[in-house]
């Protein structure tokens, strides 16, 4: 198989599938739920219909399967790969020689708002399902001491008749 970490090694569907660690059926309904945010060479000229991927999306498709194995669902996990898949396509020449021009400094920046704001939201969501936890847990709490209570006087009573 080719190296996954090459950049410029474009894999076949079966080698990608085995890079990520699924069967070629699922890469295929992966393909149908990301393909916009995988990378423009994907599409073969000379074998319509075949596909080639590149080590970047291979690394996206990887991270999908990670985030679906945690629970999430297909629209989550595309919302959440989105701004990955929208920073990472190939940077002009000034780029690869370390310099970053100020259009690719401030789609960084976006792209790091856009981050934060994810996962404000997520943690905002969490720490609702924590209060409403906490609060669930209290109410049964008090049930259970209420029962004792309940309880107890009952077992002093019958002590007392023998």
């Amino acid at each position: 198989m080719a190296l996954v970490h090459d950049p410029t090694v474009l894999l076949r569907p079966g080698e990608a599938a085995a890079a990520i660690g699924i069967k070629p059926s699922t890469l295929r309904v992966y393909v149908q739920r990301f393909g916009e945010l995988l990378s423009a060479e994907v599409a073969s000229a000379e074998r319509p219909g075949y596909r080639l991927y590149t080590a970047r999306d291979v690394e996206l498709l990887r991270r999908a399967k990670e985030m679906l194995a945690r629970g999430f669902t297909y629209e989550r996990t595309a919302a959440e790969l989105r701004p990955t898949a929208v920073a990472a396509p190939e940077r002009p020449a000034a780029r690869r020689r370390g310099r970053r021009t100020d259009d690719e400094a401030a789609e960084n920046v976006g792209v790091l708002q856009s981050a934060i704001a994810a996962w404000r939201g997520l943690a905002e969501e969490r720490a609702a399902e924590i209060a409403t936890l906490r609060d669930e847990v209290r109410r049964l709490q008090e049930l259970l001491v209420a029962q004792r209570r309940t309880v107890a006087p009952l077992g002093a009573r019958h002590r007392q008749r023998v």
